[in-house]
């Protein structure tokens, strides 16, 4: 620019000279020096954050507000806009270097992920447990001489399978806190139908013992004891 700027007022003072040559002269530099000033001129990139800009605003119109796994917070969203509006200034600007486009990619690559840290994610982790703790224990009932016992295990199988076959990407947190509640609960009733089966098997073989009057334990363990006393007997 310094250059050109000397060619120009070395030109303007031959303008009222009356020599031809001098004036030719002139011209010829001022011709170099534009030349030099066209080589030397610095080209800005605009390119990159051109494209950073489309890829933000992509997201941007594709990201959904609201409390459901994998939303945004309207806070969020907020922000990232205004970073997105700072960048197509940026792009925009005539009067800018290099390096102002490329802290308006840096900036706009800082805006992008903290957008994304607002995204809502759910955590699943509780529930799967729950479903995993639910599943083992139901595959090791044995419901085949219970009527009520069997019901009782469909009610929570179905119970389970509703938990397990939930649309995780249509859920809040506080549906997936519902979702453990009622399964825990279908688990609670379902623990409770076993323990009363159980309870229900002792009674009957107690009664059992008692109509066909079984021995108790102490009197089995002394009559096995006398039977191996027999048998040693007998085998002297």
């Amino acid at each position: 620019k310094q250059i050109i700027d000397e060619a120009i007022n070395e030109a303007k003072s031959f303008l009222t000279s009356q020599s031809q040559v001098a004036v030719d002269e002139a011209t010829e530099k001022l011709i170099k020096a534009l030349d030099t000033y066209k080589k030397a001129k610095i080209t800005i990139t605009r390119i990159a954050l051109e494209n950073k800009i489309k890829e933000a605003e992509d997201l941007f119109n594709n990201a959904q507000v609201g409390v459901i796994n994998g939303n945004y917070t309207q806070e969020g969203k907020d922000a990232f806009e205004i970073a997105i509006g700072v960048a197509k200034d940026m792009l925009n600007k005539q009067d800018v270097i290099q390096t102002d486009i490329d802290g308006a990619i840096v900036a706009l690559d800082a805006a992008v992920s903290d957008f994304e840290a607002t995204k809502v994610v759910v955590d699943f982790e509780e529930l799967d447990m729950l479903i995993s703790s639910a599943e083992r224990y139901v595959g090791n009932v044995n419901d085949e001489e219970d009527e009520i016992l069997a019901q009782a295990k469909i009610t929570f199988e179905e119970a389970i399978t509703f938990a397990a076959e939930t649309d995780r990407n249509a859920v809040a947190q506080d549906d997936v806190t519902g979702i453990i509640a009622t399964l825990q609960e279908a688990f609670e009733t379902f623990i409770t139908a076993v323990k009363a089966d159980m309870l229900e098997s002792i009674a009957m073989s107690e009664q059992f013992v008692a109509d066909n009057q079984v021995p108790d334990s102490e009197t089995l363990l002394i009559s096995a004891i006398e039977r191996i006393k027999i048998a040693i007997n007998e085998a002297r």
